[in-house]
């Protein structure tokens, strides 16, 4: 197997790393890191919501949002997104609606092209 280490110039932060409890329900296991980041996911959703506005319009585009936000959060619930019940308890703990959260993890999909990070541990191996 191949291998690189990657060198952090000492300029720049190191992001923090955190512990996801996978034993804990889908909806309970994101709240610890949620809890710090409510803020910016209002934001983000004030960004969004801003841009759906000043493509589609003032009044198509919180219209057009509903419609879809609507059908997201009702595909959720049917169980066709794997991640549904992650995604229920970040909206429970952000305010913003299911549908909406569905809306934006696809649109992260699409343009992110990657959903998962590996890291290694102090012994440095790749959990798994």
């Amino acid at each position: 197997m191949s291998s690189f280490v990657c060198n952090i110039p000492s300029d720049v932060s190191v992001p923090p790393r955190f512990i996801v409890n996978l034993d804990l329900s889908p909806a309970l296991r994101w709240q610890h890191i949620l809890r710090l980041y409510i803020d910016q996911f209002r934001e983000v959703e004030k960004k969004i919501d801003s841009m759906i506005t000043d493509i589609i319009g003032q009044f198509a585009g919180p219209m057009l949002e509903k419609i879809l936000s609507t059908i997201m959060s009702g595909i959720t619930r049917l169980g066709l997104v794997y991640y549904g019940q992650e995604l229920k308890g970040f909206s429970e703990i952000t305010g913003i609606p299911l549908g909406k959260l569905v809306l934006i993890q696809f649109v992260y999909e699409c343009f992110a092209c990657c959903t998962s990070i590996v890291c290694k541990d102090e012994q440095n191996n790749i959990p798994v």
